[in-house]
């Protein structure tokens, strides 16, 4: 029972943090890449706003399914869509390291890593 009751408090921690970053990223797009990365001039407000849509986009997902069975064959497309998401963006966020200095870049990178953790450790176990 405790086990799936941590599994629904860091699903529905994902949603928050997925609606969180998608609403920074449609709302203040200029601003958010900036606070990530600081030496570049912001870039292209309409490809960040759509990213911060596909976040909101997943962050609903979680949260419609944070009192489902997840792991196994139960929930199987939103663990994988997760999974993939996170772990496809922690490589990409890996690949940028060297260059980032910014604070917000080591949380954003932190928290992608624990996603990536905690979606392949749901993906590859047995439901409870």
């Amino acid at each position: 029972m405790t086990n799936s009751k941590s599994i629904f408090r860091a699903v529905t921690l994902s949603a928050f943090v997925l609606f969180a970053a998608g609403l920074c990223l449609l709302f203040a797009p200029d601003e958010t890449i900036r606070a990530l990365f600081p030496d570049r001039d912001g870039g292209s407000a309409v490809l960040a706003s759509l990213l911060g849509a596909c976040l909101f986009g997943f962050g609903s997902m979680n949260w419609i399914a944070r009192h489902s069975l997840l792991g196994g064959i139960y929930g199987r497309a939103v663990v994988v869509g997760n999974q993939a998401h996170f772990f496809i963006g922690t490589l990409l966020l890996l690949r940028h390291l060297s260059a980032a200095v910014s604070p917000a870049f080591w949380a954003l990178f932190g928290l992608y890593l624990l996603g990536a953790v905690l979606f392949s450790f749901l993906l590859y176990r047995k439901a409870v």
